[in-house]
């Protein structure tokens, strides 16, 4: 009977209740897939009245009462326990551009004497820059406060809520008409980014959110967790010893001035599209008045330049755990991205520029990664092209090892990356400033909008920055210097062997040098939980 009304109603669901006095249910339910939910004698000691069900996670606990009338049977309540959730909704407050706003803020800054904030200090007038742009935008900006619900989409607005009617519909394709020509449409050809992202918001395409299992945590505790894990990696090293540093003081030359063109350039260059930290004033508007803020900007960074400082309210980045693999079963498998203010990644693109003019004819020639007009694809153009003219010879054979460091960027050593450096003949007037940029640095961890408390770190680069890839580049610049077929990409490492089949192999003793390497010269790991070694025969045999 059950297989035939499922046969007829494939998507049915059912239940069987009555007084089944004797009868055992167990093959029943066995064959059936469905579950007695009545617990309770309904009769004496005995459970004869029965509900059958395969809804039963949809209703509450069945409660037993006493029988009506001139019954024996006890009366069974049973309700169902899944009613329909309450539509949640949520306020979001945010600070529109509005013409009139950008005109107020426009004449302020144009009339702004920047000879205010001072210049004797680069920490101090790098707060007071970014406290009063932030004043400033708080004040010409009003702060709208919009209700909504979760399940809203972007065009709702409250006349279509109010107008429950036959013209709803029509209201409806009329709102998402008007709301793709009005926010949408012309974005196409100016912001195709923006663009995509309104049309992917239409389409109730979300990005996936980062859920880690709770265990009854709040998402504050789940925070601090992440940050105390990733701290822990990059508090693993000693601080920058700049007593343990090569002499590089007094510099030969004062540092480099930089000019507020450059400034300017900079200014428009930034990317409203990019995440901001949670302390930035507005990539917009440090964009739209590019020029005016060129100006109090151009004189920051050159007295950060002068002092050998980085300020410190630039020095603390927000974090943003990104999975590696899916599902995520522990903080091993996240990456951390760090968010800097838009400012310090402005000022750090300066010293990267610089510490690459000067080191970029000492750059390992085998290094594919982190370098202008070079890329993956040349990488493996090369490395194939080894293998493969090996091979042709005949009779020969392919080791290739890839060699994998682990939590590669978060294991640099400062004082060994600033000695490599001042040795590689980076000008000495900026090495002060970039070892104010490796001390005293401080992250925390943001989870569904909650920040963890913040915790220092003593080693390691950030990933996302404009100096991150550049220091890891120089410190494992002369990593497997003896081995003539070698090949980097960023912290990857491959090693190819080719060799007749009857010589002895060498690379074991390549790669004990490498791991010795390691341990004098960087303090990175090799990762050992990845096949690290394979071979390559010629075409006409066996290959594995």
């Amino acid at each position: 009977m059950v297989d035939r009304a499922r046969l007829h109603a494939t998507n049915a669901s059912l239940i069987i209740m009555g007084d089944f006095n004797d009868l055992e249910t167990d093959e029943i339910e066995r064959h059936t897939s469905l579950s007695q939910i009545v617990k309770e004698p309904t009769r004496e000691s005995a459970i004869l009245d029965k509900i059958l069900t395969d809804l039963n996670e949809d209703f509450c606990d069945p409660q037993i009462s006493t029988p009506i009338a001139s019954s024996d049977h006890n009366v069974v309540t049973v309700l169902p326990c899944l009613l329909p959730p309450p539509r949640k909704s949520t306020r979001t407050s945010h600070r529109p551009f509005r013409e009139s706003s950008v005109r107020a803020f426009g004449q302020w800054v144009q009339q702004m004497d920047w000879s205010i904030i001072g210049d004797f200090d680069a920490n101090d007038m790098a707060s007071e820059f970014n406290d009063l742009i932030n004043t400033k935008f708080r004040q010409y900006f009003e702060l709208v406060t919009v209700k909504r619900r979760l399940d809203d989409e972007p065009w709702m607005n409250d006349e279509i809520r109010r107008t429950l009617n036959g013209h709803v519909q029509r209201l409806i394709d009329n709102a998402k008409d008007s709301f793709y020509q009005r926010k949408v449409e012309h974005l196409k050809k100016s912001e195709p980014g923006k663009w995509h992202q309104q049309i992917r918001h239409l389409a109730g395409i979300r990005k996936k959110q980062l859920n880690l299992s709770s265990d009854g945590r709040s998402d504050i505790d789940i925070a601090n967790e992440l940050n105390t894990h990733f701290a822990a990696i990059c508090s693993s090293l000693p601080p920058l010893d700049r007593g343990a540093l090569s002499a590089f003081l007094p510099a030969p030359s004062p540092p480099p001035v930089i000019d507020r063109r450059r400034v300017y350039k900079r200014l428009c260059g930034i990317s409203t599209a990019k995440a901001c930290h949670p302390n930035d004033p507005p990539s917009r508007l440090l964009k739209e008045f590019a020029y005016e803020l060129s100006e109090p900007l151009t004189t920051l960074f050159n007295l950060c330049l002068s002092q050998g400082c980085f300020p410190d309210i630039w020095k603390h980045a927000s974090i943003s755990a990104i999975p590696k693999t899916n599902p995520v079963t522990s903080y091993d498998q996240l990456r951390p991205i760090s968010i800097t203010p838009t400012l310090a990644r402005i000022f750090e693109g300066f010293l990267a520029d610089w510490i690459m003019s000067s080191i970029r004819p000492f750059v390992d020639h085998r290094q594919f990664g982190n370098l202008r007009g070079s890329s993956v694809t040349h990488y493996l153009v090369s490395l194939l092209d080894t293998i493969h003219r090996g091979l042709d010879k005949g009779g020969t054979l392919a080791n290739l090892c890839v060699v994998d460091f682990s939590k590669a960027f978060d294991h640099v050593n400062h004082t060994i990356v600033m000695n490599k450096l001042i040795d590689l003949g980076v000008d000495h007037s900026i090495i002060p400033t970039i070892c104010s940029f490796l001390s005293n640095r401080a992250q925390t961890v943001r989870y569904h909008g909650k920040s963890s408390q913040q915790q220092a770190i003593t080693c390691g680069v950030p990933q996302g920055i404009r100096l991150g890839p550049v220091l890891f580049l120089v410190l494992i610049n002369d990593a497997a210097l003896e081995s003539d077929n070698r090949w980097k990409y960023v912290d990857d490492l491959t090693i190819v062997e080719v060799l007749k089949k009857t010589h002895p192999s060498e690379l074991q003793s390549q790669l004990d040098s490498l791991i010795q390497w390691c341990k004098d010269s960087t303090c990175l790991d090799i990762r050992d939980h990845k096949q690290p070694l394979c071979k390559h025969r010629a075409s006409s045999e066996e290959s594995s």
